[in-house]
């Protein structure tokens, strides 16, 4: 793996770490999958899409600065997060009710949301079957036990993250009820911990690092996860081709984005009820009308403009 990552042909660095990973988890897919080939194409769909492999990256990036090998054993524990990343991707698609990912229909509208479920299930369980190997092959019982902690943390985060969004979602539904920092406790939990700091962690743990300094990563990880949250907000509201997602799904989705806090925050009392009537409508009953005059509140009040800054100001 050493010799490939230094060596092969003339690809970018980039572009051989994500060829490794992604053949790890294809032949881990196609284990489990047998000769099932329906079910091999459901649980690879995502995997065969692409993607930007950041968190599996950045993974790598944390363990070869601490000075860890990259033999086949670190990237097989890349391939498990990324493989973490498509699972979770495919729950979110199934409970944000998402038509798009990556360019092409979401495997929930491809097979369903309760194939869409197993298949993301199925994900996450060979992403355990890849850690565990890792975990076996460790003779110190220290680092094992800190890379379970450190694993089991990252999932709780996550999880709290994505419930607090749902909690808007589906029950809230009102902005007047929550302060923007009900945005920035997402962020920070359902974004940063397993998209940033949560693979340089894991890093840092493997190679033997000090609690301080994994905790320090937390303080370094945390803010970029928000920068990189309030990007994607902003994404939103780009065109289809630019980002392979639908455009306003977060409105369709009725989503507590930053965008939209900071929109209601200086709306007029009008636009203000507007709002709150729209996100406590369900997708199927918002007309593109609707979402455009969403939209247009957002950028009237500047709030893309602030969202930007933000952004930044989370990127420095």
């Amino acid at each position: 793996y050493n010799s490939y990552l230094r060596n092969s042909n003339n690809k970018s660095q980039k572009e051989k770490e994500i060829e490794v990973i992604k053949g790890i988890m294809l032949d881990y897919i196609k284990a489990n999958a047998g000769n099932d080939s329906d079910y091999y194409n459901g649980l690879k769909s995502y995997v065969e899409r692409g993607g930007h492999y950041m968190r599996s990256r950045i993974f790598l990036r944390t363990a070869k600065m601490f000075g860890v090998e990259i033999d086949k054993s670190i990237m097989k524990f890349a391939a498990a997060i990324e493989l973490i990343g498509n699972s979770v991707l495919m729950f979110d698609d199934v409970e944000d009710h998402s038509p798009l990912r990556r360019g092409k229909p979401t495997i929930a509208e491809i097979y369903g949301n309760e194939r869409a479920t197993n298949f993301a299930t199925v994900l996450y369980d060979i992403s355990r079957q890849l850690l565990e190997e890792y975990m076996f092959s460790i003779k110190d019982e220290t680092i094992r036990s800190r890379l379970w902690s450190t694993l089991n943390n990252i999932a709780k985060e996550t999880g709290y993250g994505q419930d607090l969004e749902l909690r808007f979602t589906n029950n809230i539904k009102d902005f007047s009820k929550v302060s923007m920092d009900y945005y920035f406790e997402i962020a920070k939990r359902k974004t940063a911990a397993y998209s940033v700091y949560g693979p340089m962690q894991l890093a840092a743990v493997i190679a033997n690092a000090g609690d301080k300094i994994v905790e320090a990563l937390k303080s370094i990880g945390e803010p970029a996860g928000i920068a990189f949250q309030i990007n994607d907000d902003v994404m939103d509201f780009m065109a289809e081709q630019h980002t392979g997602k639908e455009q306003y799904g977060d409105l369709y989705e009725g989503k507590y984005t930053l965008i939209m806090a900071y929109a209601y925050s200086k709306a007029n009392p009008a636009d203000k009820a507007f709002i709150n009537c729209m996100y406590a409508k369900s997708r199927k009953d918002k007309t593109s009308s609707e979402i455009n005059r969403l939209a247009k509140i957002a950028y009237e009040t500047g709030a893309i403009e602030y969202a930007l800054e933000e952004r930044d100001a989370y990127m420095k």
